[in-house]
């Protein structure tokens, strides 16, 4: 660890636009430092260093966190590097903030998961939708029975990056292009916006039993247009615990939605709703005995940034962690061979906490 216990110095794996979201999502943190960086390509790497005003710069993660430069990794890398970053950072004993989905495999990340316990280290998972208010304060309302029994929930998140330059030429854009390419995408939409979906219907709701799911694969890989496509929108229904459903929908072609995530959740008592793009810090609650919906203001939480930093501080496990990640990537692949096979395919054992 650094001299100074106040001080968090972070190395980032990656280069992109992910990349540079964390550098500056790090840097705005009172007594962090982002203090090295690492691509497989060095002149990439130096090339992020000089933009993000970083001082080293590595050609591999492996180097970086045996430097001595850093206390703790952060991973922007497409999915098909998590895995191997992340192993790579644990085996030198550092603390891990890892992209979402945790790896493209359940194997992946199982194995992430028994190296992340053995060193006994922070080991998070940036499920972003944890960080609005709306979110904690759905988990809270449902938590405390202000629903009732819940009856039925739908969530959906949707963008339209296929259909409209905003964020960028998609086939010409590294960030989404990987997205699509069977060989570094974790089955396409359905890891990308549906882990987010995965990871807020269990910490609102609870556990998952069973998924159906279908998928629509429009999208060709640029580079192999004949070849394997990826789905790009998806549509799911999970069986909860208690038996009741839920209804998913993922899509990077939703015409009008640019970064639109929503769900509504319903019980005995009411219902209450939340779309993240309108308001991050408000849910409306709807109470079925005056009839009547109100506008209920959330307090604000700390975002995964934060308490990753706040649990390589020695501050308690508050974060998704890599338990969670795998959790998540036991749905993904339910919801994969659901779409594959035709037929609902339960979640199986989970992993003890």
């Amino acid at each position: 660890m650094s001299a100074s216990p106040s001080l968090v110095r972070i190395g980032i794996v990656g280069s992109g636009g992910m990349a540079e979201y964390h550098a500056k999502k790090f840097s705005a943190l009172p007594g962090v430092s982002v203090s090295a960086c690492s691509d497989r390509l060095l002149d990439r790497a130096r090339g992020f260093a000089e933009r993000m005003g970083i001082p080293r710069w590595f050609a591999s993660t492996a180097d970086m966190a045996k430097s001595g430069e850093v206390d703790c990794i952060s991973t922007a890398v497409a999915d098909a590097g998590h895995a191997r970053s992340a192993l790579e950072a644990l085996d030198s004993g550092l603390p891990v903030f890892a992209e979402k989905p945790l790896a493209r495999t359940l194997a992946e990340a199982e194995s992430m998961l028994a190296r992340a316990r053995a060193a006994a280290v922070p080991a998070v998972v940036n499920f972003s939708k944890r960080n609005a208010p709306a979110v904690a304060l759905a988990r809270r309302l449902v938590s405390e029975g202000r629903l009732g029994m819940v009856h039925g929930a739908a969530f959906s998140y949707l963008q339209s990056w296929l259909l409209n330059d905003a964020w960028g030429k998609w086939d010409l854009t590294p960030r989404w292009r990987w997205r699509v390419v069977p060989g570094t995408s974790t089955e396409g939409v359905i890891g990308d916006l549906g882990s987010h979906i995965m990871d807020s219907v269990r910490f609102i709701l609870g556990e998952i039993r069973s998924v159906s799911c279908s998928v629509t694969a429009f999208t060709p890989d640029p580079d192999r247009p004949e070849g394997q496509r990826v789905p790009d929108s998806c549509a799911a229904v999970f069986r909860m615990e208690p038996g009741f459903l839920v209804s998913a929908r993922a899509s990077w072609r939703a015409p009008g939605s640019l970064d639109a995530f929503a769900f509504t959740i319903e019980g005995d008592y009411g219902a209450l709703a939340a779309d993240i793009a309108d308001s991050r810090d408000s849910v409306r609650f709807f109470d079925s005995s005056s009839g009547a919906w109100s506008v209920l203001k959330a307090p604000s939480v700390p975002s995964t940034y934060e308490r990753f930093v706040g649990e390589v501080r020695g501050a308690p496990g508050e974060a998704p962690d890599f338990t969670d990640g795998v959790e998540v990537q036991r749905i993904i692949e339910a919801c994969a061979a659901s779409a594959r096979e035709g037929r609902a395919v339960p979640l199986g054992a989970r992993i003890p906490a």
